[in-house]
């Protein structure tokens, strides 16, 4: 498909659970023959993930056709999963998600955005890059190797970032680890090797890891 859509995004309901669901397997399910096992966003709790409020999803006329899940880091806005259906990629869903993103980066006063891909989705790893993203670095993590891209939110907003509270990033995060099981600390430790790496977040990992012993 080349024709533009309208696209509202919104915060996803409990109700778009089994939307949500259908999409992310319809977008990665491609992919599990290529990898060799489902991608990670395919084995990850939407419901608990919906009900943590780290869930957005894009409607064009009424019908749910991608999502995006994310959340803020200390330093940066962090990108866990983007999603589209495949009979609407190519219609601008995709960039419009990702222009939110942007927009709620500069909304809450950070200046960057970071993700992730697999290095076997190679669509993406040239995707990203007309979208303004630059790879970072590389890792292998909970085996799955993995590309790190990140991308300067418009703006470059000069107050100061945000920041949260060791006490409230643990208890975003203790949510997020029940919703998509230890390789969360993983997948957010990494988002935050691109740049400096900060005292906090690796605080608030250490806490999750004395948890799980």
């Amino acid at each position: 498909m080349t024709s533009t859509c309208a696209v509202r995004i919104r915060h996803a309901s409990a109700a778009d659970e089994s939307g949500v669901r259908a999409c992310v397997d319809a977008a990665y399910g491609p992919y599990v023959k290529r990898i060799g096992k489902p991608p990670a966003p395919m084995l990850d709790d939407y419901a608990a993930l919906i009900k943590s409020e780290v869930v957005h999803v894009a409607t064009s006329d009424g019908r749910l056709v991608g999502l995006v899940v994310m959340w803020p880091e200390e330093d940066h806005l962090y990108i866990d999963n983007i999603a589209v259906l495949p009979e609407a990629q190519g219609i601008g869903v995709g960039g419009a998600l990702l222009g939110f993103a942007d927009q709620e980066a500069q909304r809450i006063g950070l200046n960057e955005i970071r993700l992730y891909t697999h290095e076997k989705m190679t669509e993406n790893i040239q995707y990203y890059p007309r979208k303004g993203f630059r790879e970072t670095h590389r890792a292998t993590d909970a085996g799955y190797q993995r590309v790190y891209p990140a991308h300067l939110a418009a703006g470059r907003r000069a107050h100061r970032l945000a920041r949260h509270s060791v006490r409230d990033a643990l208890g975003l995060a203790l949510v997020l680890r029940s919703a998509c099981g230890p390789d969360i600390l993983g997948r957010v430790h990494h988002s935050s090797c691109g740049c400096m790496a900060h005292e906090d977040g690796l605080r608030v990992r250490r806490r999750l890891e004395d948890v799980d012993t």
